[in-house]
């Protein structure tokens, strides 16, 4: 099982979202399973019966599915909100719609879009929908799979997002929207500014976490760092800056995600980076890290990083090392927090060992 995101109901039961994995970016349909002991023992998964795969009409052998499900309560509606993106598969393998990596799968005509359905208090599944803003509707690609959004008491979100400028552009901009989800559907009402970064793909999968009042942002990026910024709003953001430690040396990191974890009063970011042993693993895909972070300056702490899930492999043999990457932070109570972590083998047949490390602040 692979992508593992887990959210917290008020009652304390957690709900994850995940999937089999198959091969590079080829993932089964979304399934779910449930904890009533903190994240220690897991109900047998279930399929999400909104969120399977669904024929893809005018192309042989082709699917559409679902993937990156991140996992939230909505006080308003009392509900579980699971929210991805859509992907494509043809021949049981990821179908590169952009481009990115070839022009054998290139059809810009098959739009990426947020797609989420809703499990209710009474235990049914709200059809699923489509987040695809006016804005942005001319945009190949504009999802928000992976990232922690922010979600208010009285039922206001906020959601980052990542969209392709074009079908000829390579380049990934993020912005975030303020939204309400009225029970069944996303009601979007503003976004703010966009960010950008024209090196690779450019910037993807943020995350977002409320703190002292200000709202962080966090971005991966393709250029051998990551990227942090702020916000008074929640919509307007600062210029972005590279994340560093507090000696002024960057976090070298590689195209993977990061995402936040916070108390009252601190602050943390999870994240993997190079070390002085896991040069050789792909993307410096292990460990799983987690520092403080200094609000003021929003450096990482040095002294205090530790390892939040260790390198399983030799990373000598870089091909026995899982990777992690994939993961996501839930809080539990006022100082604990679990991560949850599909740590992947890439050797065909794909493999995956799902984590989950607890911690105490």
């Amino acid at each position: 099982m692979f992508h593992p995101k887990v959210g917290r109901h008020p009652s304390g039961r957690l709900y994850m979202a995940l999937q089999t994995i198959g091969g590079s970016d080829y993932y089964g349909p979304v399934e779910y399973s449930v904890s009533d002991d903190d994240g220690y023992t897991w109900s047998k998964p279930e399929a999400v019966p909104t969120l399977g795969w669904r024929d893809l009409k005018g192309y042989e052998m082709a699917n559409e599915g679902v993937c990156d499900t991140v996992v939230n309560y909505d006080a308003a509606s009392d509900s579980m909100l699971f929210v991805g993106h859509n992907c494509f598969y043809r021949n049981k393998r990821f179908m590169d719609t952009l481009g990115h990596w070839g022009k054998n799968d290139f059809a810009p005509e098959l739009k990426i879009r947020g797609v989420y359905s809703a499990l209710r208090n009474d235990g049914t599944w709200t059809p699923r929908q489509t987040i695809a803003p006016e804005d942005f509707a001319a945009n190949v690609s504009f999802s928000c799979g992976c990232g922690q959004p922010v979600v208010r008491h009285d039922g206001e979100w906020l959601m980052a997002f990542y969209g392709q400028e074009l079908d000829h552009s390579p380049f990934c901009f993020v912005t975030v929207y303020r939204e309400r989800f009225d029970g069944t559907s996303f009601q979007l009402l503003e976004h703010g500014s966009i960010l950008v970064h024209r090196v690779g793909r450019g910037l993807m999968e943020p995350s977002i976490i409320e703190f002292q009042g200000e709202v962080m942002l966090t971005l991966r990026a393709e250029d051998g760092k990551a990227y942090w910024s702020r916000s008074a709003d929640g919509l307007h953001y600062a210029p972005i800056q590279p994340w560093k430690f507090d000696d002024g040396t960057n976090l070298e990191t590689s195209s993977t995600q990061q995402h936040f974890l916070c108390t009252d009063d601190s602050l943390f970011l999870s994240y993997t980076r190079k070390n002085d042993v896991n040069e050789k693993v792909m993307r410096f895909r292990a460990p799983l890290y987690i520092a403080q972070v200094n609000p003021d300056d929003m450096t990482l702490i040095r002294d205090t990083e530790t390892i939040a899930i260790p390198l399983d492999g030799n990373p000598a043999k870089p091909e026995t090392v899982r990777h992690s990457g994939n993961f996501m932070p839930t809080r539990l109570s006022k100082d604990k927090w679990i991560i949850a972590d599909g740590q992947c083998l890439p050797v065909m047949p794909y493999t995956s060992v799902l984590k989950i490390a607890h911690i105490t602040f």
